[in-house]
């Protein structure tokens, strides 16, 4: 299969993108680090742009031939505190980049899987207003195209909290609290079951320790 994966160079991206691989996918890589992942085909992508989206999204087209699957991972953490500043790049970087890169790809796909990587905090809420704030579209964009695009397979995973960079600064408290930290295979192995379930529409989560489940309210 062709695989898109955003945000691939590291982390869950960079998780996803080798288990891709390893079953025999050719993946195409869209990321801004061109020193991050490497065996698949790499593309500089800026995803708060619209072109660039279809951009990568013209690159696995015009290399490989067609479009099977693409990951939507890209993003970042916001602000710590309810204020303006921080929220339009937060926003860009978690919900426009989804938006562009849904309908980039949105009529390549054919028979295909779409997988948008939220966040538990879609689902709870977060310190990070302005990214649980992100997160939550997200998940009514996937809730809600499903509605309206019949036969354009799209779903969510949300992960909990997860091993990276993004929590390194303030790993040690979370550990001494006694929260666990899913490890980025877990969350890549959840995502290669949702590309493959048949459904659409579905909000899944992932936790340490734990596989895939369907959220509690996803039908």
């Amino acid at each position: 299969m062709i695989a898109l994966v955003t945000g691939g160079a590291h982390g869950i991206g960079a998780a996803i993108v080798q288990r891709l691989i390893a079953r025999g996918d050719e993946v195409v890589v869209a990321d801004v680090d061109p020193d991050g992942e490497r065996g698949s085909h790499f593309v500089l992508t800026d995803v708060r742009s619209f072109e660039a989206n279809e951009n990568a999204v013209a690159t696995a087209v015009d290399r490989f031939g067609g479009l099977d699957l693409a990951v939507f991972n890209a993003g970042a953490a916001g602000p710590r505190a309810f204020s303006v500043s921080g929220y339009r790049d937060t926003m860009r970087v978690n919900l426009d980049a989804t938006v562009y890169g849904v309908a980039a790809c949105a009529d390549v796909i054919s028979g295909g899987s779409v997988l948008v990587v939220a966040s538990i905090a879609g689902l709870t809420g977060s310190p990070d207003v302005y990214y649980a704030t992100a997160k939550h579209a997200q998940i009514g964009l996937v809730r809600s195209v499903a509605q309206t695009r019949p036969g354009f397979r799209i779903n969510a995973l949300c992960p909990g909290l997860v091993d990276t960079r993004a929590v390194a600064a303030y790993r040690s408290e979370l550990v001494a609290a006694g929260l666990a930290l899913a490890s980025p295979d877990e969350v890549a192995v959840a995502a290669e079951t949702v590309l493959g379930d048949q459904r659409t529409g579905r909000v899944w989560t992932v936790e340490a320790g734990r596989p895939a489940a369907l959220a509690q309210g996803s039908p």
